[in-house]
């Protein structure tokens, strides 16, 4: 598998790699919220919730280990099943009440509900919440660590501290009566030597 970045020969990359994960590790921690995104309450502590479920993580893992996507570009990105696809915005009661349909494994094996895919969508919500939480936090630290941007003021402008507007939009999204309309898709077989990745234009 090719690699995205070339890094220079002699780069200590046992050091590189400590520096990475240390910053990040900052950024995941100060971007955690003070309440529970969904019930608002006060917490120290919150769920390492999965946007997948992790019974239906087990079942694509080997050996505990699951391979993300980034593997598409050069990136040989391998986790563990409790580390993979995880945010820490919700606490374990709103987890645990939630997304019960969901994360049922009799309910997967059927078509899914509109509660379902509700619970689905409040997932990628939460997950993408979490993420851009993280960069956030995460420019900060490389400001500390290397005064890289000159404009650092601007992310003041686009942080998100109250999320009072999200709880309810997310709120909504779970009690609403809502019909979701799920496309099926069709695969479509090339000879092995004609296979191109197919771009999509929307009209």
């Amino acid at each position: 598998m090719p690699k995205l970045i070339d890094t220079p020969e002699g780069t200590d990359m046992i050091g590189v790699r400590k520096k990475v994960n240390n910053l990040l590790s900052k950024a995941r921690n100060s971007a955690k919220p003070d309440k529970c995104i969904l019930c608002g309450k006060p917490q120290t502590s919150f769920c390492n919730s999965h946007s997948v479920p992790q019974l239906s993580l087990k079942n694509i893992a080997e050996n505990g280990k699951v391979l993300h996507a980034s593997v598409l570009m050069g990136i040989d990105v391998i986790k563990g099943v409790n580390n993979s696809g995880t945010f820490h915005f919700i606490c374990n009661e709103c987890d645990g009440t939630f997304f019960q349909d969901y994360e049922n494994e009799q309910n997967l094996k059927a078509m899914p509900t509109d509660k379902m895919l509700a619970e689905i969508a409040v997932k990628n919500i939460l997950l993408q919440l979490s993420k851009r939480g993280q960069e956030k936090e995460l420019y900060r630290e490389l400001q500390k660590e290397f005064h890289a941007y000159t404009n650092l003021e601007d992310l003041e402008e686009i942080k998100q501290k109250n999320y009072s507007f999200i709880r309810t939009l997310l709120i909504k999204i779970l009690r609403a009566d809502i019909r979701y309309y799920i496309g099926l898709c069709y695969p479509i077989k090339f000879p092995l030597q004609f296979r191109v990745p197919l771009l999509w234009r929307k009209i």
